[in-house]
């Protein structure tokens, strides 16, 4: 379950980067200031990852990986 909070970190901080880019491209190129991905990017994606953080460090010190 830890691997899938860890995954969640991830993707947001792939789904800020993707969004930032895009949303520069957008006002650079065509001039289009959308803010669609200035919300995903500044919060929906930073929302994931404290989300996959607080869950994956919860799972962690809660059950350690028995080996």
């Amino acid at each position: 379950m830890a691997k899938n909070f860890s995954r969640l970190m991830f993707i947001s901080v792939l789904v800020f980067l993707v969004s930032f880019f895009i949303h520069l491209m957008l006002v650079r190129l065509f001039e289009i200031d959308d803010t669609f991905w200035v919300i995903l990017g500044m919060v929906a994606a930073p929302a994931g990852f404290a989300v996959g953080a607080i869950g994956h460090l919860v799972l962690r010190f809660l059950k350690p990986d028995t080996k």
